[in-house]
């Protein structure tokens, strides 16, 4: 059954905001996992009755039919959708994660039925009448969507996984660089005077001296007094300079369609968005040019508004290596420093400045130039911090990367194994059998 859906009027903000999950075709652009629960907004139950949204059911496949065609998850709970929608609500003798399946293989066919001038939209008339070639079997169905589900799952454990690693990365940049929380300690300690913008601060570790849970050996090592500069108190010592005196750009440019049959390890943008995961690519299918990622790099995104783009190359400088010329490849000085440069980047402190930079018209013209970002002033911290910064997180930043190759490899697999079992070429053998193990 297809059901498409709505938006209440949002000229009156009761229509939102309530308990209602409701879904937006924005809200699956990003990396999403296959069940989503909810979208960036909920409705009120006011704003679902002066709609023509529907509450959808439990494991319906959510599936975007305008504004882009072909995005699709799965409905962890009930939830409803607006009019970019024509969700799928399948009948008990079909298995919904096959579907799911089947639509993410056959987004070109997808499109070809969609019409329109503007834009183009996939109707609900026309979504009815596309053929569907399937098991007869719901069980060999259901076999199909266990496998290709089963790596799904273990991509999306990973991407957890590696997020929060990189997340405990992120907070103590925040705590030691950003917040300055050693450096407030110790001028605590030493009675020395605290700039009223840490006062807050103060007071949290003035009644809770051992929150901040560093050894005496790395709190040592963080000075006990702030100085003025031009981007207000900072710790004393510590220095503003350009981003180049720490890190190097660097804009190689090569041809990949000049030598076809090579294979290149592709950091784009698409690639970006759907997982960071790079794609293994023959030269011959790129068609412009790209910038080699040397050795040690660290990616950020020159576009706006779709900031922070950052990405830590897996292959840490394998000469296969290539990313789209919309990224910045910057080289730490010093290869110890790479995972405080990246976290420099994801910084909020960072992405403001750079966001500063923007030069351009609206929406996706917008970009900063390389040379600017270069020459921007940043706050230098002492050389012995930013190598215990580096030392303290390798594992954790070394694990999340484990996790994303691990995750680039499976996703591989999948992408070869998905339409393949789709279309019938691959058939798993006593389907019932291998259900009954794995059940």
């Amino acid at each position: 059954t297809v059901v498409g859906g709505s938006t209440p009027s949002t000229k009156d903000a009761l229509n939102f905001g309530g308990d209602i999950p409701w879904l937006t075709p924005k809200d699956l652009s990003g990396t999403h996992p296959r069940y989503v629960s909810r979208g960036n907004r909920n409705l009120s139950l006011k704003g679902l009755h002066r709609c023509s949204a529907t509450l959808l059911p439990k494991n319906t496949v959510l599936l975007t039919t305008r504004a882009p065609i072909g995005y699709v998850a799965l409905s962890a709970n009930p939830i409803a959708t607006n009019q970019g929608f024509r969700s799928l609500i399948v009948k008990p003798e079909f298995d919904h994660e096959f579907l799911y399946y089947w639509l993410k293989v056959n987004k070109t066919k997808l499109e070809r039925h969609a019409s329109g001038s503007t834009f183009k939209e996939l109707s609900g008339t026309a979504l009815k009448n596309i053929a569907i070639r399937l098991p007869t079997s719901k069980a060999e169905q259901r076999a199909i969507a266990h496998i290709l589900g089963s790596l799904d799952d273990k991509i999306e454990l990973n991407r957890q996984m590696a997020q929060t690693l990189e997340s405990i990365a992120r907070a103590i940049f925040k705590s030691w660089f950003v917040d300055f929380d050693p450096v407030v300690v110790n001028a605590l300690r030493a009675g020395n005077s605290i700039p009223d913008k840490f006062t807050k601060r103060a007071a949290r570790y003035r009644d809770n001296p051992d929150e901040l849970s560093l050894s005496e050996e790395i709190q040592c090592q963080f000075p006990d007094r702030f100085q003025d500069s031009e981007l207000g108190p900072i710790p004393e010592r510590w220095e503003i300079g350009p981003l180049k005196q720490i890190a190097s750009l660097s804009t190689k440019t090569i041809q990949p369609k000049n030598d076809p049959l090579k294979l290149w390890v592709h950091y784009s943008i698409p690639a970006y968005d759907d997982g960071k995961m790079p794609k293994t690519e023959q030269g011959q299918t790129i068609m412009s040019g790209k910038y080699l990622v040397p050795k040690h790099a660290v990616l950020a995104s020159k576009l706006n508004p779709q900031f922070p783009r950052v990405w830590l190359p897996m292959q840490d400088g394998i000469e296969d290596s290539i990313c789209s010329t919309e990224f910045m490849p910057f080289i730490p000085r010093d290869s110890d420093e790479r995972n405080l440069l990246y976290m420099f980047f994801l910084s909020d402190v960072a992405q403001r400045e750079i966001t500063n930079r923007v030069t351009g018209s609206t929406g996706s013209r917008q970009r900063v130039r390389p040379k600017d970002i270069e020459q921007m002033n940043i706050l230098i911290p002492e050389k012995r911090l930013r190598i215990i910064y580096s030392d303290l997180t390798n594992g954790l930043i070394g694990l999340s990367l484990e996790k994303q190759d691990e995750s680039a490899t499976l996703a591989n697999i999948r992408d070869t194994l998905l339409p393949k079992l789709i279309s019938g070429e691959l058939r798993i053998k006593d389907f019932e059998r291998f259900l009954g193990k794995v059940a």
